[in-house]
């Protein structure tokens, strides 16, 4: 063998010997330092990815189809993503921003493309496996430490859940077919709700401003206290039970509203064919009209042309118009 080949091999086998050390060693370091390099399977067999979050006050997450829930309450912060071929998202956090993107097209998976370079790792290239069959998660953990003023969130097909939380911030969230689920919110500024085939449940939350956008929502709303409320929609329905809303503003084009033990201070109800049904405990605090086209009125189950209360004192107040929706109203 000639010295040259000699010289080669040597040197090729100091470069790998070298290049196995620093892998070794770069695990380890981002094993201390609470860094995984690659998904984990859990017990149940979902493949998970963790990433612990820092000084986080802006959450942005855009996805197609996974399910998407921010829990508060947590010892520390951190994020799960479920089922992911990490090929196949972005995930960065800087400044306290934490961006989340999924991407489905082959060639975003190289990275070379998006503000310039931004090569995810050669470690990634050959990873054609972490596809699971399991349901796509992005699961979001915030300690109480955590300083949250911004949330916005966006899944096409997937749920979003938000709960235990009490930070002072402005979520919007858009599930375009699925649910968006609220429970046990507290000091929350506003949320901003919209889809377009959306369920919307709510238990037990206090913010300053709620509005929803929906072409199809089903809402059941319960243990609400806010400063406003409105909703838009096209078709579908709400509920509205145990609450206290400062304004309330409600226009639909089919849907029907239902508003139990009305307790807002000032409100209003729009709808051209859907049912709306008003049920209140106590006429000599409220002021009250309806009007309807060609619909009919039910007062305690006796039909009427039309309905007008008006208390001395009013706390609370609501106008309804319909077109050719009916109105039935419930009260002592």
């Amino acid at each position: 063998m000639k010295p040259r080949s000699i010289i080669a091999l040597i040197v090729s086998a100091v470069l790998i010997l070298g290049g196995i050390i620093t892998c070794v060693v770069a695990s380890s370091m981002a094993k201390s330092d609470g860094v995984m390099l690659f998904p984990e399977e859990s017990p149940n067999g979902d493949l998970v990815y963790r990433m612990d979050l820092k000084n986080t006050t802006k959450i942005t997450v855009n996805s197609a189809d996974a399910d998407i829930s921010i829990v508060g309450g947590a010892e520390r912060s951190v994020i799960e993503v479920v089922n992911f071929n990490a090929n196949y998202y972005k995930l960065s956090q800087s400044n306290g921003s934490l961006t989340f993107g999924q991407v489905d097209d082959f060639l975003s998976m190289f990275k070379f493309w998006d503000n310039g370079f931004s090569f995810k790792g050669m470690r990634y290239l050959l990873r054609f496996g972490d596809d699971t069959a399991g349901t796509k998660k992005i699961i979001i953990k915030l300690s109480d430490a955590d300083d949250i003023k911004l949330v916005n969130i966006t899944s096409d097909t997937g749920d979003i859940s938000v709960s235990d939380c009490t930070f002072a911030a402005d979520y919007t969230l858009r599930a375009d077919k699925g649910k968006v689920i609220l429970n046990n919110i507290a000091n929350s500024l506003s949320f901003n709700v919209s889809g377009k085939n959306t369920a919307f449940d709510v238990t037990e939350c206090k913010t300053g401003i709620m509005k929803v956008n929906a072409a199809t929502v089903s809402a059941s709303i319960k243990k609400l206290t806010a400063d406003s409320f409105s909703l838009g929609m096209t078709d579908g329905s709400l509920l509205l039970d145990d609450y206290s809303i400062g304004e309330l503003e409600v226009k639909t084009e089919k849907g029907n509203v239902d508003l139990s033990s009305y307790n807002c201070n000032e409100g209003s109800v729009a709808s051209k064919s859907g049912k709306v049904e008003l049920s209140f405990d106590d006429t000599s605090i409220l002021t009250a009209t309806v009007t309807t086209k060609t619909g009919k009125v039910s007062v305690n189950g006796e039909f009427t042309d039309s309905f007008s209360v008006n208390s001395v004192d009013p706390k609370h107040r609501i106008s309804i118009v319909t077109d050719d929706g009916d109105v039935y109203i419930t009260h002592p």
